[in-house]
């Protein structure tokens, strides 16, 4: 590059917005990133090509540090770039199916962000009652003129709503992708004709709810009512279920999600990947309950804050007792959820632990499993209790981050 100067600040006007500028750089120049390391940095990366080039510095925490780029291109992408990322160009809505093990025959909506609701009377639904119970999830997002920013906005939208629901419902909850591209499947099984077949899964249906409001989210007709809102800790201790069975949601998760909107970004982050692996949970309960009770421990280890004055020993280096792994786990389940008996704290980490490091699993999965000490005997049991515990603890702590944070008022407005 030629006389290149540093546009960094003129690029990048919003931290949040790196991973669009890095998307809206490549498509504007298209052409693919080069990765380069070299001795002092963390990474570099060239895009474009000779005469047409710009050059992006990292530094060790993998944020961006330099751009660097030719005065007359640096111009001509600055236009760019402030019409993709910077300028609002307004809403789109878009959905996706969910399925839940209880039916939806009701709605929610959450503002302008998303709303749950039915499936259109002619969609599919399940001939057995034992869950896989379609539901439309639709969600807004800032849209863009580039097409590679609208999708990046689209998928980051769509997925923090989902996982915030994964780990706001009190039954699973998954999605087509969650599940292998293909697999045996009995097909015609209640029909005249039924058949083995090698397939994918798909959901859908020829129409959908045909009235929009002016943002672009479905209306329902006078006969689907609003979905029952319930108090939190009936709605994760006791199970609660609306009225046959039906899909419910507790009373604050308006309140819930808004706080969302308001963490930072590394804690937004935390919570983001505690509902995955919480979300993982049920995803991978029908193939190892051991597999899907180590992704709940994993969800609640996402939250711990790592120990920045942890005493290190002096002859082994490691961190001294009152700050390992697992007195850091106890001490934070104790804090997010202080109704859990000490027994259940104590057992918790220990058999994440058997699991991971291979000396046994839990009954469900073989002969060959460990019992439990405390007075839960059935895994079955067990696992639905870890599973409320998790909830709870996340729940806790996002109010409390919110609180610590100073944040709880811009949640509430």
């Amino acid at each position: 590059m030629a006389n290149p100067i540093n546009v960094k600040d003129r690029f990048l006007r919003d931290e949040s917005k790196e991973a669009e500028l890095e998307i809206a750089l490549a498509a504007a120049l298209n052409t693919s990133a080069t990765v380069k390391r070299e001795k002092g940095q963390s990474r570099a990366i060239e895009y474009g090509r000779p005469g047409r080039s710009l050059r992006v510095e990292y530094n060790t925490r993998g944020k961006i540090s330099k751009i660097w780029c030719e005065p007359k291109l640096a111009s001509e992408l600055e236009k760019q770039i402030e019409d993709a990322i910077y300028t609002d160009h307004g809403k789109e809505v878009r959905y996706i199916h969910i399925f839940t093990q209880h039916w939806v025959k009701s709605y929610f909506r959450a503002w302008h962000d998303f709303q749950i609701i039915p499936v259109p009377p002619s969609a599919p639904q399940p001939k057995m009652p034992d869950g896989g119970y379609p539901a439309i999830l639709e969600f807004s997002f800032d849209t863009s003129p580039s097409m590679s920013v609208k999708f990046e906005r689209m998928n980051k939208r769509r997925d923090e709503i989902f996982y915030f629901l994964a780990a706001t419902l009190n039954c699973g909850i998954r999605r087509i992708e969650d599940t292998q591209t293909h697999h045996w499947i009995l097909a015609g099984e209640f029909g005249d004709n039924p058949h083995i077949e090698y397939g994918p899964e798909q959901y859908g249906c020829d129409e959908g709810w045909p009235e929009k409001d002016e943002i672009g989210f479905s209306v329902m007709p006078d006969d689907v009512g609003a979905m029952e809102l319930v108090a939190p800790q009936k709605y994760i201790s006791e199970q609660y279920v609306s009225q046959g069975g039906g899909l419910c949601l507790p009373v604050n998760v308006h309140y819930r999600f808004a706080i969302t909107q308001v963490l930072d970004s590394e804690s937004r982050a935390k919570f983001l990947n505690a509902s995955r692996w919480f979300q993982k949970s049920y995803i991978s309960l029908p193939i190892s309950q051991s597999l899907a009770y180590c992704s709940l421990i994993f969800a609640i280890e996402s939250l711990i804050p790592e120990a920045e004055d942890a005493e290190k020993c002096s002859e082994c280096g490691q961190e001294k007792n009152e700050h390992t792994t697992t007195q850091k786990f106890k001490r934070f389940i104790r804090e997010y959820a202080p109704e859990v008996k000490e027994n259940f704290i104590a057992a918790l980490y220990d058999y994440r632990s058997k699991i991971a490091h291979g000396s046994s699993l839990l009954p469900h999965d073989g002969e060959s499993g460990f019992r439990h000490s405390y007075d839960i005997s059935d895994s079955q049991h067990a696992y639905r209790a870890t599973v409320n515990i998790c909830q709870v603890v996340m729940v806790n702590w996002l109010m409390r981050h919110v609180e610590d944070s100073g944040g709880e008022q811009g949640a509430r407005s």
